[in-house]
């Protein structure tokens, strides 16, 4: 019958894997040249001469850490000078340059107060939006261009350039900011030019009634005064 050998550390009893030592006790040597030595948590500190608070990020504690981040100097310190800056819980916003108090700063996911304040904050998202919706709306026009009448949104714009971006039939810029609409041949789908929304809807009327211009006008001369 096979002894199994235990741990040469007294009142340890666990079973010994190399050296007469159990596997606690040897990884114990291996880093400290003793088997019965813990092993030494070193604390460090911030890397600023005088301070002996732990260091966090950077080697650098977090009051000196939140100085570098704000001011690109960890040993800078803020300079006060108005009332607002004076009182209890003020915080600078880095994007207007201004001190404000701590309710006009949103917080972030961690419970701390961001660097820029509510009002920057919802200027930048308002750009932000219309940007986006710019792009989007773009994106949407160029889609369904393809989509609808099977030209890229490059034709588009050539055909927009050629016409100098005013409508193929009364020859006008539109003002009120809508995009000039695609006129195509509804039987053969073929492409034609692009129109105003006045015009596009008069050569739909055309189109689809036979006989209308020429009842408009005789309408426009009954009506007419002698």
């Amino acid at each position: 019958m096979k002894i199994q050998k235990v741990c040469s550390i007294k009142e340890c009893g666990k079973p010994s894997i190399n050296h007469g030592w159990c596997s606690k006790h040897y990884g114990r040597y291996k880093r400290n040249g003793n088997p019965l030595l813990l092993k030494q948590k070193i604390k460090k500190v911030c890397i600023i001469e005088g301070c002996t608070s732990v260091s966090n990020s950077l080697k650098m504690c977090i009051k000196h850490y939140a100085r570098y981040r704000r001011t690109g100097d960890p040993l800078a310190i803020k300079v006060r000078s108005n009332s607002i800056q004076e009182s209890e819980g003020a915080r600078f916003c880095t994007k207007c340059k201004l001190w404000k108090l701590v309710d006009y700063f949103y917080k972030d996911s961690g419970g701390w107060k961001r660097g820029v304040c509510i009002s920057c904050v919802n200027i930048m998202q308002k750009a932000n939006w219309v940007t986006r919706s710019a792009e989007s709306k773009a994106s949407r026009h160029g889609y369904w261009v393809q989509y609808k009448y099977g030209i890229s949104i490059t034709i588009y714009k050539e055909l927009f350039t050629l016409q100098n971006g005013a409508c193929a039939i009364c020859k006008q810029v539109c003002n009120s900011g809508r995009r000039l609409a695609v006129d195509h041949d509804h039987k053969t789908g073929e492409v034609r030019g692009l129109l105003c929304s006045r015009c596009n809807k008069a050569l739909e009327r055309l189109d689809k009634v036979p006989g209308w211009a020429q009842s408009a006008e005789n309408y426009l001369v009954s009506q007419s005064s002698p």
